[in-house]
């Protein structure tokens, strides 16, 4: 194998790790946005003009442990 081939492929292997590294920190954004939406967080709600939080920056309760 020459060298150029090996350049070529350390270079490959450099661009992928890169992407892979992107990729990663996407998944972690979506993921906290997820949570943040499964728990209401961001989100509000107008009624009569008046704005309502969905969520008060708390955590959510575990309904089934209180009937446990």
């Amino acid at each position: 194998m020459d060298e150029s081939s090996f350049d070529h492929i350390a270079q490959e292997i450099l661009k992928q790790k890169q992407r892979m590294d992107q990729l990663a920190t996407e998944n972690r954004a979506l993921r906290q946005s997820i949570a943040d939406l499964r728990t209401g967080r961001g989100i509000s709600v107008e009624i009569a003009g008046n704005r309502f939080a969905l969520s008060d920056g708390f955590p959510p309760r575990d309904h089934q442990a209180e009937n446990r």
